[in-house]
């Protein structure tokens, strides 16, 4: 969801005399990545094709000393371009330096992909105010940092216990299934085993019923004959 704080700037390209544009606007500093500004670019009061592929936009803000910094400043291209026809280009103000501004001054550039041709817009100002967690004690603050810290301390603890566990359970599921194919393994042998040496003791005791009937059929006809003699 869209959260965006959206200042609308107006810039025409001009050689006219142009005094310091004061947007009227107010951001607070802890506003995070939802600080936009978006500028119609015009000439001759007609909307400035910005070409993706031809030029590139660029931005540098600035903002005077403070309790916290003696000045700092922000240049960037980083910029969307959301019309072309239309000259509509959106920057969002890095969160580092809504931090620690203030009052800034700011001013577009718009540069040929080549470098050759830059066209400087009008100088512009806002507000960057401080809002009410800006204004927490430092105390207070280092409070929160610090407890911060340990709910940072016990989470990486916590996940490094759920990947721990997490690889464990991994060895356990690997050894369930290794105990399993050893099972089934060692099942097949048994019963590969059982099933020669039951082959192995049926064909002996078959080998020697046939040689006991072949002997006993040869008695049979040595006695016969033995008979048939002294007949």
């Amino acid at each position: 969801m869209a959260m965006d704080k959206i200042a609308n700037v107006n810039l025409e390209t001009s050689a006219n005399y142009q005094s310091l544009s004061d947007l009227n606007v107010q951001f607070w500093n802890q506003d995070k990545e939802t600080a936009v500004l978006q500028f119609q670019i015009t000439r001759n009061n007609f909307p400035l094709s910005l070409s993706k592929e031809n030029v590139e936009v660029f931005i540098k803000l600035e903002s005077g000393a403070n309790y916290i910094v003696d000045s700092t400043e922000v240049v960037d291209g980083g910029f969307v371009i959301t019309d072309e026809l239309n000259g509509i280009a959106s920057y969002t103000i890095p969160t580092e330096f809504m931090t620690v501004a203030q009052s800034v001054t700011g001013q577009v550039y718009v540069a040929t992909k080549d470098r050759e041709e830059v066209v400087v817009q009008r100088k512009f100002s806002f507000e960057v105010a401080e809002d009410l967690l800006s204004t927490i004690p430092s105390s207070e603050k280092l409070k929160e940092i610090k407890l911060f810290a340990q709910l940072r301390d016990e989470v990486t603890d916590t996940m490094a216990k759920l990947n721990e566990d997490f690889a464990n359970m991994q060895d356990y599921v690997t050894m369930v299934n290794q105990a399993a194919t050893d099972g089934v393994n060692q099942l097949n042998t048994l019963s590969e085993d059982k099933l020669t040496e039951y082959n192995s003791n049926h064909t002996e005791k078959l080998n020697e019923i046939t040689t006991t009937g072949d002997n006993y059929t040869a008695q049979f006809v040595d006695d016969k004959n033995y008979v048939d003699g002294k007949i």
